[in-house]
């Protein structure tokens, strides 16, 4: 999830106090420390887990041969060093250091480029289809969910699973920010009506991807919201990375809101599903501002960090080969929630997923603990 750099002007158009007010109507109308330790949920019911996204569930599937430079950096971002520093130790195609939170659940799917390649790959586990930079729209040139879930409809038709697969696999689908810093990047003049407008396009078609997998026969799905927008490194910067700017919060505030509220919609066919919302804005937020875990003491910064204003970690000087980003050192890494600009450690994908495991009154999930939901 390669979101918002912030760096076009048009975005500090936003007021928030008036763009809360303007959510509130939309809702109304469409709807009258010490380290953590690896975890995996034990006896988990799924036979599968078929994941749907972007680089916060992508654990390979972009070209690691394409070095094309696209408007998030280059296409093999996460199959060069430094990525997968911390586990296991070289880049795997992960934005991270190491894990990401799709690798927790407790079965392990491939990703779907090794199924493109070798038919005969093992999968068992599902498949994971999530590509790094990708959303719920045609943006920055990476598949779109909808490709996503038409290469499940096509490995499906293949033969290569039964058909109980509907009802013995999970849905787990993330999208974290693409969509929204395209639009930035893209328009010309963003006001309020704009802004407001395309955030109820992006969840509109969120939904509708859901439905089109639901209709296909899926009935158990894993759902995160956006995390808070402004917290992410790459916009916080704007602060001093000393506070999350709270003018992108509302982005995501407003897009989880109306996200959680179409999803529970007692008329929507998706009241049926055996359903899950992750809230990786208010497990973010518990981490980061409220401290729920103390390890992560270098707040809001990122670990590698591209020097100047358009390198990202990992981009290297291509003559002389200098690499063009900061690393922090191997023995500090566990206490930054954030790898790089827009993605956490593998150690704040731990934590995250500790709150969505823990218990009452589930605070981080909709009605029942993820342990709960997953073994169930």
């Amino acid at each position: 999830m390669e979101f918002f750099k912030l760096h076009h002007p048009a975005a500090y158009q936003l007021q928030l106090t008036t763009l809360r007010t303007f959510v509130a109507a939309v809702l109304l109308l469409l709807l009258c420390c010490h380290p953590v330790p690896a975890i995996e949920v034990n006896g988990i019911r799924f036979k599968e887990i078929f994941s749907f996204g972007d680089s916060y569930l992508d654990i390979g599937n972009r070209d690691p041969k394409n070095f094309t430079r696209t408007p998030v950096g280059p296409v093999n971002q996460a199959w060069i060093n430094p990525y997968g520093l911390t586990n296991p130790a070289v880049p795997t195609g992960r934005f991270c250091d190491g894990q990401v939170f799709s690798d927790i659940l407790g079965l392990h799917p491939r990703p779907y480029i090794l199924y493109e390649e070798r038919p005969s790959t093992r999968k068992e586990d599902g498949m994971n289809f999530a590509v790094g930079g990708s959303g719920v729209k045609d943006n920055l040139g990476f598949t779109k969910t909808r490709d996503q879930i038409a290469q499940l409809k096509t490995v499906i038709n293949s033969g290569v699973y039964s058909e109980t697969v509907y009802k013995e696999s999970l849905i787990l689908f993330t999208i974290s920010g693409n969509d929204y810093y395209a639009f930035l990047r893209n328009s010309q003049v963003i006001g309020l009506a704009e802004i407001g407008i395309f955030i109820v396009a992006v969840v509109n078609q969120l939904v509708e991807d859901l439905k089109t997998l639901y209709n296909m026969g899926f009935r158990n799905f894993a759902v995160s919201t956006l995390p808070p927008l402004g917290c992410l490194p790459g916009v916080s910067a704007f602060t001093g990375s000393l506070s999350c700017l709270e003018v992108a919060n509302v982005v995501s505030t407003t897009h989880n809101s109306l996200l959680k509220a179409m999803l529970t919609n007692s008329s929507s066919i998706l009241a049926a599903a055996n359903l899950i919302i992750l809230d990786n804005e208010l497990a973010f937020r518990e981490i980061l501002l409220n401290q729920i875990q103390t390890q992560f003491t270098s707040g809001l910064k990122a670990c590698c960090k591209g020097s100047g204003s358009f390198n990202l970690c990992g981009d290297v000087d291509k003559a002389t080969r200098t690499p063009l980003y900061t690393l922090c050192s191997a023995n500090t890494i566990s206490t930054y929630f954030f790898w790089d600009e827009v993605h956490p450690t593998q150690a704040g994908w731990r934590s995250v997923f500790n709150l969505f495991l823990g218990g009452e009154p589930f605070s981080f999930t909709n009605g029942k603990s993820l342990v709960q939901f997953l073994s169930t």
